[in-house]
Order: C-alpha cells, then structure tokens, then sequence
C-alpha cells in the first residue's frame, strides 16, 4: 500500500513540474512522454533543438523528477573560457575518483549525487571533449558499482541545437563521446512549428508578468493573435517571453496589440504573403500560358506541329502542357 502511494506522489510531482512545459500539439506531447521515460531511468540525456526552445527547462525538470530538487545541479556553457571549463572538469573527476576509489566522505565534496549539464556542447574543444569523455566514463563507472538503493548518482546531460552527430561527421567532435552523451536524445521543437501552442505559452506569460507588474492589461487584440501565430519566431520561447513582457510595458490598453508586441500584421504575414504571393504568380503565369496556346491553336486550326513551331516548343512539351491543362479541368 506504502509503494502504492509513493508512487501516486512521483506520479503527481512529475506531472506538476512538467505542467510548466505548456503545450498540446503532438511534437510536446512526445517530448513529454519521453523525459517521463528519462526520469525513471539512469541515462545520460541529450536535449537538441533551437536556441530558446527550453532544452534547459526540461533537464532540470528531468532532475527535479529524479527526486534531486534540492541536489546540485550544475551549468557549464561550451563556449566558455576552456581554461575555466577544463578547471571546473577536472575537480568534478577528481571528486568523482575519489568516490570510486572509496575514499569519499569529504562533507564538502562538490558532488554528493546531482546533474551536471553541458550547455551547446558542440562548442567544446577536443581537449575539453577528452575531459567530458573521462568524467562520463567515472560518472557511468560510479553509477554502475552502487546498489539500487543508494541514490548517489552523477547524471550528465547536454545541449546542442543540431544533432551531434552531424558534427561529428564534419569532424569537430568525437564519436565516442557522442554515443556515451546520447544514450537518450530529445528533440525540442522550434515555436514556429507548434501552432496554437504559441497563444497558450503568451497567456500563460501574460498571466504571469502582468500579476507582478499590477498592469490593467488582462488579453490580446485580433491583431496580435494574428501576428504570433505568422510570426516565425526565431528566438523562440524566449524571444516571446520578452515580446510578452514588452508588451504589457508599452500597452496603452486593457488588449495587448501587434503593435504592443513589436510585431506588424504585414511583418508578421511576411513569410505566408510570400508565399501566397507566389502561389498566384505561378497560377496567373499557368494562365497566361493556357491563353497563350488555346490561341495558337485556333490560329494553327488545331495543328499539334504548326502550334508548337509557332509557339517555339517541342512537340512533345506543348502534348504535356495540354494533358496538364485537361487533368486541371477535369
């Protein structure tokens, strides 16, 4: 009945700190199903994806569900200084040793168990790849010699915007690493490709920054609708999040506009317009085109060879044209 109950709080607590993770199309739905699987597990994790797509976001929550809250979590940047990042691996392998090497027991030991993350991994130097290559080894080595029930442990995730192994094929970072860092890989996709989960994230924001700012701004005007859901967001959840905030700053009323957020209706329609615009050139060039031929051949009175020399074109591409113009009426 205990385990029960545990894990009917497990259950709660992860659906809680994913609940921040806002979103009902299909691409979230997977992302969520997957570090649900990740949390119950010991792997290593990979978050790809765009900047600004809270790959961070969902390794902490991934922490945080692994019951380490309160444990440390640790950030390295890639492309920080390599003499600071080369200082700060090499005290977590040393620690890491030392454990291994049953000489743990120091009280202020950097890492009693916790999550070290390595933010665009892919800007590492080999010499800093070597380390990171080292301490996953001694991480997964400590992992792997403890009873399930001894809950010190060493995870190690990382960031990258691509798949690694795209950069691995170009040579600029190890193979091996590649497969030690991603026994599981999760894709986060770009706001641009989730529809209407981009109005559900600017209330959410909205609901949130306009409580602390005590604002009369309470929701969004059609224009603004509109302008989120064509712009294409190139920052992201966090180019929203400023625009959001941005927004109820400069708001002149209880409805946040396209103009409040920084974004025109035009602007925003800009990549769909083009778009269109193209779409109606190519119909109106097909027209044109048509109107072109049915002419020669009233002129021709029908002749197929006197059509296409008068028209400058094969034979067998004026018989094409006309196949595709009777497949278009029909």
């Amino acid at each position: 009945m205990v385990n029960k109950l545990d894990e009917k709080q497990k259950n709660l607590e992860s659906s809680a700190l994913l609940s921040g993770m806002i979103g009902n199309c299909d691409q979230i739905g997977t992302v969520l199903s997957i570090l649900k699987k990740v949390a119950d597990s010991e792997v290593h994790c990979l978050f790809i994806g765009e900047n600004g797509t809270g790959k961070s976001f969902a390794a902490r929550a991934v922490h945080e569900m692994r019951g380490l809250k309160n444990e440390t979590f640790i950030t390295i940047h890639g492309s920080l200084d390599p003499n600071l990042i080369q200082a700060q691996l090499s005290d977590l392998i040393g620690f890491i040793k030392n454990h291994n090497q049953k000489a743990a027991g120091k009280k202020n030991a950097i890492f009693d168990k916790g999550t070290l993350l390595i933010e665009d991994i892919h800007r590492l130097q080999f010499a800093q790849q070597l380390q990171v290559m080292h301490l996953v080894e001694e991480a997964t080595s400590f992992r792997d010699s403890l009873p399930s029930s001894n809950s010190k442990r060493l995870y190690v995730f990382s960031t990258a915007p691509h798949k690694l192994s795209e950069f691995v094929e170009k040579g600029h970072f190890r193979q091996d690493l590649y497969y030690s860092l991603s026994e599981v890989e999760v894709y986060m996709p770009p706001l641009r490709d989730r529809g209407q989960d981009i109005i559900l994230l600017a209330k959410h924001f909205l609901g949130k920054f306009s409580t602390r700012k005590r604002t009369k701004v309470r929701d969004f005007h059609n224009t603004a609708i509109n302008a989120m859901l064509n712009h294409s967001w190139p920052g992201n959840i966090d180019e929203l999040q400023n625009r959001i905030r941005r927004a109820i700053t400069l708001a002149e009323s209880s409805s946040i506009t396209s103009k409040d957020l920084g974004l025109s209706i035009e602007d925003g329609d800009s990549h769909s317009q083009e778009k269109a615009d193209t779409n109606q050139i190519s119909v109106l060039r097909k027209k044109t085109e048509k109107e072109a031929i049915m002419d020669a051949l009233k002129i021709c009175n029908g002749n197929i060879s006197k059509t296409a020399k008068l028209l400058g074109i094969s034979r067998p591409t004026l018989y094409d044209k006309l196949r595709q113009y009777d497949k278009s009426h029909n």
